[in-house]
């Protein structure tokens, strides 16, 4: 039996009863609202499609925003959402009523904007950091009519965060909760814990508990409440803070916005923004059309790996992957080395250093719990890689020294991990080798090129070791090219194999070989043209729809290096 008790008179109330699975979890039950309701009502990962997003800060490595490609803010790690809407001529605009667009300031900068096109007006949603790293928001309305325009603007705060469930990690992605909010007339107050503010003109907020429905079917239907405190026991509330533009014929009007933890860390009007220029100074390559291009995304790329840091911590990504992977690490350093950011690696090299294990074994990655026991034997020849990459940038000999005794100690390491055929033992320093470890390639090419830098380190240090060291990494060459040789023959193929047990295709694996030794000259030339001719057919049957496919991984950019040191520069280029 079901009793329903009302407070008071109404009609045309409908109750339906929905299976189990209708709120199996919150993310379920909010993906059977969603469906329930029309396209653009919610975030797109609502629809059940990915949505992708870009991050704002500063190179301190700051806290960090998010800003997403319809133009909904994450201003804290893990907070509610700030999303746009806009009436016009009583029609209410959300982002799948428009022509979306996308932009970098000054093509590579990290601060974005998302571009809403509507009939005769544009709306810019853009994100910056000032130069103390607070987040201001800007959002400007064009006019290209030729009479004057007025619009409402809404931003709503929703219980949502930027980044999707099936992106979750831990409690980042997904839902988030939502209970108290206190609007005082210029600042909204959201849990004790964040505060927004509209900056530059007066604005009317709204909240609304979960239980009365749709905040936005409220505001198509101009049935907003006048409530301005909510404390809303099922976590999901919501409000909406709402701002008058007016723009004359071909003219713009604007507002801004800031989201912050604290009232003192709120941006003004007045702060310049983050000077990311000077960041990396006089720029080192130029060219035109696709190499601008290239050259734009690798300082954004430089600009993305400070903004995300976790003080001197390297870390992979703005959400999901703040953890300190020594593989993911040794390749960001060495584009910021690369950049003409130094400091930066030496600091993280500084930090990383005393989670190397006193035998010298070094950790495949570290976050706030320590060291990771997982084992990857990639991880030792990174680390001897990435300290002399540092030191040919810095010439830190103070550094070189302190640590000198480490790399020997990592050193005998590998000398001990090495089994009698010669190679390092199985591992799953490959996501594809974590249900079954194996003997990758991929950890012997990483620990020949560590073995080459760390004699070439005591060469310049004049170190006694330099021959001793010179002889394993000779050893481990000729049995690394063997076991290879062998394993084609053996399992009958006519490419460059990934591990010993699989005997894989793996043509990102294989790139990072012929970038970090002289793997492109020692290979059987034959299997290592036939591996990327048989990457770059499935390329193309990709990209002409012929294969079916369903999830990208930017390790394929490593094929592009690949390519142009096999002297295909043509479809490097296809690729790029």
């Amino acid at each position: 039996l079901l009793r329903l008790e009302l407070d008071h008179a109404g009609t045309g109330a409908q109750l339906r009863l929905q299976p189990p699975g209708f709120s199996r979890s919150a993310e379920e039950f909010w993906h059977q609202l969603a469906a329930g309701e029309p396209r653009g009502h919610h975030p797109r990962w609502l629809q059940r499609e990915q949505c992708l997003w870009t991050p704002i800060g500063t190179s301190g490595g700051a806290p960090h925003a998010l800003l997403d490609e319809d133009g909904r803010v994450e201003f804290a790690i893990g907070s509610a959402m700030l999303e746009p809407l806009l009436r016009i001529d009583g029609r209410l605009y959300t982002w799948a009523d428009v022509t979306l667009s996308r932009e970098l300031r000054e093509h590579w900068m990290p601060t974005p904007s998302v571009i809403w096109d509507g009939p005769s007006w544009s709306l810019r949603i853009t994100a910056e950091a000032t130069a103390r790293g607070a987040l201001r928001l800007c959002y400007t309305l064009h006019n290209r009519g030729t009479a004057d325009l007025q619009a409402e603007l809404f931003v709503l705060l929703r219980p949502f965060q930027v980044t999707p469930p099936w992106q979750k990690f831990e409690s980042l992605g997904g839902i988030r909760t939502l209970q108290q909010l206190h609007f005082d007339g210029h600042l909204l107050e959201i849990d004790d814990s964040a505060v927004v503010a509209v900056l530059d003109r007066p604005a009317r907020f709204h909240a609304q508990a979960f239980a009365h429905g749709s905040l936005v079917a409220a505001i198509a239907d101009d049935r907003l409440s006048a409530q301005q405190t909510l404390d809303d026991p099922s976590g999901y509330a919501s409000g909406v803070l709402l701002v008058t533009l007016s723009a004359k014929a071909n003219g713009d009007d604007s507002t801004s916005l800031s989201a912050a933890k604290t009232r003192e860390t709120l941006a003004t009007l007045e702060e310049a923004p983050f000077d990311w220029p000077a960041i990396f100074g006089e720029r080192y390559w130029s060219g035109a059309s696709d190499a601008a291009a290239a050259i734009d995304s690798g300082y954004t790329a430089g600009a993305h790996i400070l903004l995300t840091r976790d003080r001197a911590a390297l870390q992979p990504g703005a959400r999901r992957y703040t953890r300190s992977w020594i593989r993911d690490a040794t390749i960001m350093a060495g584009a910021l080395l690369r950049l003409n950011r130094v400091a930066e690696v030496g600091d993280f090299i500084r930090w990383y250093a005393p989670f190397v294990r006193a035998d010298g074994f070094v950790p495949c990655c570290v976050d706030r719990h320590g060291a990771d026991p997982l084992v990857e034997h990639d991880s030792h020849g990174q680390w001897l890689a990435l300290i002399a990459d540092y030191f040919h940038y810095s010439c830190d000999a103070a550094l070189l020294d302190e640590l000198w005794p480490q790399i020997e100690r990592t050193v005998a390491c590998i000398a001990r991990l090495i089994e009698p055929a010669g190679l390092l033992p199985i591992s799953a320093s490959h996501e594809g080798y974590l249900a079954q470890p194996v003997h990758s390639y991929w950890d012997d090419f990483w620990a020949l090129r560590g073995l080459a830098d760390a004699a070439d380190l005591a060469r310049i240090l004049a170190d006694g070791s330099h021959a001793r060291l010179c002889a394993l990494r000779d050893s481990l060459r000729e049995s690394l090219y063997a076991s290879i040789a062998a394993t084609i023959a053996q399992r009958g193929i006519d490419y460059v194999p990934a591990s010993v047990e699989w005997a894989d295709l793996d043509p990102t694996a294989t790139a990072m070989a012929l970038t970090t030794t002289d793997a492109a000259a020692r290979l059987p030339a034959a299997a290592l043209s036939r591996t990327y001719d048989l990457y770059l057919d499935g390329f193309r049957r990709r990209r002409s729809g012929e294969m079916e496919w369903a999830s990208y991984t930017p390790y394929e950019i490593r094929s592009i290096g690949a390519l142009v040191r096999l002297g295909r520069r043509e479809a490097a280029h296809e690729l790029l």
